[in-house]
């Protein structure tokens, strides 16, 4: 695929202690030129979502090579070196756009994430109709994985109270942690809480997307209620 470029002017909240700019900025900057090639060739993110999947990142290996200053522009490229059927390999180069110079060299595993086929195939929560204070709700949920791993996603138990609108208020939440090997695609995941209010309380399973960065709270999007 042929190179994209981007140009960027350095921001003064781009620069570290040392006054040039962070290597964590260079991270931000791989990132955000590969989604704006993506753009540019016709997928944002917003089309990836329209079939329920996106990339995110997997590894950058990132070699820094001169430093940037402010004031200073620098110029993106970006291309894509190999894909399959599920990651690619993103290669980028960074130069300072007034002379040409080098600064960063980083190679990214993008992998493909699909989230149509996820499910909750089952939900065991404790009696939540009458819930004294030092009480523990114990919860238990199936999801069927679909293309991803058990790394991929988070699972939460949502808890709070109902008035009226089916909205839930004053939520309390549960991570779950997953729990045994994965069979037949579907994985379990288990947790509880002692709660700290008295009460009937009602619930929500939230199935969530793993974000991998500072970019990937667009994944905040691909979200499974129960």
């Amino acid at each position: 695929m042929p190179r994209f470029s981007l140009e960027v002017a350095v921001q003064p909240a781009d620069i570290d202690d040392v006054n040039h700019v962070s290597n964590l900025v260079y991270v931000r900057w791989i990132q955000e030129v590969a989604v704006a090639h993506s753009t540019a060739v016709g997928w944002p993110f917003d089309r990836y979502r329209q079939h329920g999947a996106v990339f995110v990142v997997r590894r950058h290996e990132i070699d820094y090579v001169a430093p940037v200053m402010l004031q200073q522009t620098v110029r993106l490229e970006t291309w894509v070196e190999s894909a399959k059927a599920a990651s690619c390999i993103r290669r980028t180069e960074i130069f300072r756009a007034g002379d040409g110079q080098l600064v960063c060299r980083g190679t990214t595993l993008w992998a493909f994430m699909g989230f149509a086929d996820v499910k909750i195939v089952s939900a065991e929560v404790a009696d939540l109709s009458s819930i004294q204070v030092g009480d523990t709700v114990d919860v238990r949920v199936e999801v069927q994985l679909g293309t991803l791993g058990k790394d991929d996603l988070v699972v939460d138990l949502v808890l709070g109270h109902v008035n009226g609108d089916r909205d839930l208020h004053n939520r309390a939440i549960v991570p779950l942690v997953a729990s045994g090997p994965v069979r037949g695609g579907v994985l379990t995941f288990e947790g509880s809480r002692r709660m700290e209010r008295s009460g009937s309380f009602a619930y929500g399973i939230r199935v969530r997307a793993q974000r991998q960065g500072r970019l990937d709270l667009t994944l905040e999007d691909l979200v499974l209620w129960a």
